[in-house]
């Protein structure tokens, strides 16, 4: 099979083999009552059935049929090649597998000389509803969120508003919208914000747009004034903003621009040629982190003095919290809690026909209270009946979300623990009564999801893996750390080489991953609303745990139990997990969205399908001392144009990456991230001086802003 090219764990491709073009192969599992209890399994591997039965002429005819099977398996202790021994893994090619017909795998047709139509194009057929409406799709992948940076004059926000239209019509069964009489009245309303004074006005460009062309070319605009920042969540209605919600879209303004932080969970080994990013007994993620939490203002700080942060440092963790969300909701809930300890109220908001926006305040307890608004059981938001298709229940309670996104669904029962094992105990979830039901509601590495919270260019995380076992539980997220079983605790500072950031009472307020061999970035300490363990099938609270919180993933564990997979921090035992599955998909708590990465017009955010450049860790991003502050270098990388108005370049080679911390001449961290191709977009800067370092260099360069 000389020219196969494996990708380890995920598949093959097999376009250059002998000269053949033979395709790409991804990994399919298989479901079969004679492996691990007739549970899906390795997926990994590459399973296609042919039409040909092994034996059925005789007296003994046989139960198994021929299929190829391909495994592309990283953990095994085979060495497939002896000139590579540090190059391990099962990797075997079985064009005619015997598997038991009872078994349910994969199918790749091909075509039948017997039978040409069109050269193959064949039509699609469509069902079509009772009652005819259009297909109405566009702005499907429009964002839930709109961020900016927090401007010295006025700006305005244009949302589309014809995501509200589709995700109605494909995802909420209410065809009925594409009715002209369902828009011939728009209204918009800030729902609830942080800040009163974040938003001048609001209003809809076309609030009559009379067909689809129109609702395509509408959008809501919003005024945000100077000087200020903060969230709040807009909503679109029809006649009258006490009507139901259509959609809502989250506005985020930021107090500084948003970079990234890249971090790869473990060199690939360019030696082993025939293998794409490959890493013994490991998996090589490549993401590009938010270096802040969905809805925080600011970035949580690299703090020089980890128990004793400044004034100014403390400013930045108070808000560095950002807005949490329950799994596979779009839509933000407020925690009331700050990283610092102290809390804050939110306004909820009316929009008068002007356009001009009144508040009243809308407090911790008033929210917290379970017989109250806002904290609402299942069995009373629920209208699925008993009859109802799974489908329909997931519609109807998707539907009451996107009505009500300021509400946190909570169970009404929690689900029943195992007979035998608790640790198959199954998670309770907001959007069914059932179990493991709508597992792509934020998508997966191949197309981020419309319900996905981030902004546009950013995504919820997703994992390459979700069964845990024993050897394989390396790299399965992209949090791991290269040779820690991704599932188990560690302690943060000896294991992650973390540093706890306290306060002068010794409270744990967030945690910083700078060290060279985990450097994942800053992570503040929000807590976690309703959090329980599942395991041991404890009892629900639905307000802020003070003990755990945690970043969410896109993904549900394995073996159908319906639990989902975050990364999650215990203050109690300094502890850490990159992959905890032991929660509720109802419980809500932050996400940390990573980089849209595409290739070929195709996303590509899960393990990377062409090799990876060159991983450097970013380095703490500090306030400098006054030695360093007095240390300026010219030569080391040298950075053009200087004086500057705008696109600052550098002179690097293109294959390497240059991460950059810019700071003022007090030594004040300005902006921090990474260049790309090789310039940087700095015209948010005010004119001035400032130093900037590239990667881990001792060195920094003054620069002018003009």
């Amino acid at each position: 099979m000389k020219g196969m090219k494996v990708y380890p764990n995920v598949g093959v491709d097999a376009t250059s083999v002998g000269n053949q073009n033979m395709g790409i192969f991804n990994g399919t599992g298989l479901l079969s009552r004679f492996t691990q209890g007739g549970q899906y399994t390795d997926m990994h591997e590459v399973y296609l059935w042919t039409a040909t039965m092994m034996r059925w002429w005789d007296s003994s005819p046989a139960i198994t049929a021929r299929a190829l099977r391909i495994i592309p398996d990283g953990f095994q202790p085979d060495v497939p090649d002896t000139s590579l021994s540090n190059v391990t893994g099962r990797y075997q090619f079985y064009p005619l597998n015997e598997s038991y017909t009872s078994d349910a795998m994969g199918c790749r047709c091909i075509k039948d000389p017997l039978y040409v139509v069109n050269e193959y194009d064949f039509p699609t057929e469509f069902f079509t509803d009772e009652m005819t409406y259009p297909v109405f799709k566009e702005g499907i992948n429009n964002p839930n969120s709109y961020q900016v940076v927090k401007k010295s004059v006025e700006n305005t926000i244009e949302i589309p508003i014809n995501k509200a239209f589709a995700m109605q019509s494909e995802y909420l069964n209410n065809k009925a919208i594409l009715n002209n009489i369902n828009y011939n009245n728009l209204k918009t309303n800030v729902l609830w914000t942080t800040n009163t004074n974040l938003i001048k006005a609001t209003s809809i460009s076309n609030p009559n747009p009379g067909s689809l062309n129109g609702v395509n070319t509408t959008k809501i605009n919003i005024k945000i004034n100077p000087n200020q920042s903060g969230n709040a969540v807009v909503t679109l209605h029809n006649g009258s903003i006490t009507n139901p919600i259509y959609w809502s879209w989250h506005i985020w303004v930021t107090d500084n621009e948003i970079n990234s932080i890249r971090y790869v969970t473990s060199e690939p080994n360019t030696a082993a040629y025939n293998y794409v990013n490959y890493a013994q007994k490991d998996n090589v993620l490549d993401t590009e982190f938010m270096d802040r939490n969905l809805g925080a203002l600011d970035l949580f700080p690299t703090v020089n003095a980890s128990t004793s942060p400044t004034a100014a440092e403390l400013q930045r963790i108070k808000v560095s919290g950002g807005l949490q969300y329950q799994w596979g909701r779009k839509d933000p809930i407020p925690s009331f809690t700050n990283p610092d300890g102290s809390s804050y109220e939110i306004y909820l908001g009316t929009t008068a026909s002007n356009g001009v926006i009144s508040y009243t305040t809308l407090s911790e307890s008033i929210y917290n209270n379970t017989s109250g608004n806002y904290i609402v059981p299942y069995n009373s938001y629920s209208t699925a009946l008993s009859t109802d298709k799974i489908t329909e229940k997931v519609s109807k309670n998707l539907s009451y979300s996107v009505k009500n996104p300021l509400v946190y669904m909570i169970p009404s029962n929690l689900s029943p623990s195992h007979p035998s094992n608790p640790n198959y105990n199954n998670g309770t979830d907001w959007v069914i009564d059932e179990v493991n039901i709508a597992s792509d509601r934020w998508g997966h590495s191949d197309k981020k999801s419309p319900f996905d919270p981030c902004p546009e260019g950013w995504r919820i995380p997703d994992l390459p893996d979700v069964a845990i076992i024993s050897y394989r539980d390396l790299g399965m997220t992209p949090w791991a750390k290269k040779g820690m079983n991704t599932a188990k605790y560690y302690t943060i500072e000896s294991d992650f080489k973390g540093k706890l950031i306290k306060n002068s009472s010794g409270k744990i307020l967030g945690f910083n991953f700078y060290d060279s061999s985990y450097s994942i970035g800053n992570y503040p300490f929000i807590g976690l609303r309703g959090y329980r363990s599942v395991a041991k099938n404890s009892t629900a609270s639905y307000d802020i745990s003070p003990y755990y919180t945690g970043i969410w993933s896109s993904s549900l564990t394995s073996n159908y139990l319906g639990r989902s997979i975050a990364l999650t921090f215990d203050r109690s035992n300094n502890y850490m997990t990159a992959f905890n599955d032991d929660i509720d998909p109802y419980v809500a708590m932050n996400c940390r969205c990573v980089k849209v990465k595409t290739i070929g017009g195709l996303e590509d955010n899960g393990r990377p399908r062409m090799p990876i450049p060159p991983y450097t860790a970013v380095v703490a991003s500090k306030t400098l001392s006054t030695e360093e502050v007095k240390t300026v270098s010219q030569e080391q990388f040298r950075v053009y144009p200087n004086p500057i108005s705008d696109i600052l370049m550098i002179n690097g080679k293109a294959i390497e990456s240059y991460y950059y911390q810019i700071y003022d001449t007090t030594g004040k961290l300005i902006l921090e991230g990474k260049f790309i191709n090789n310039q940087i977009n700095l015209s948010q800067l005010k004119a001035g001086i400032y130093l900037i370092r590239i990667n881990d260099s001792k060195d920094l360069t003054k620069i002018i802003k003009k």
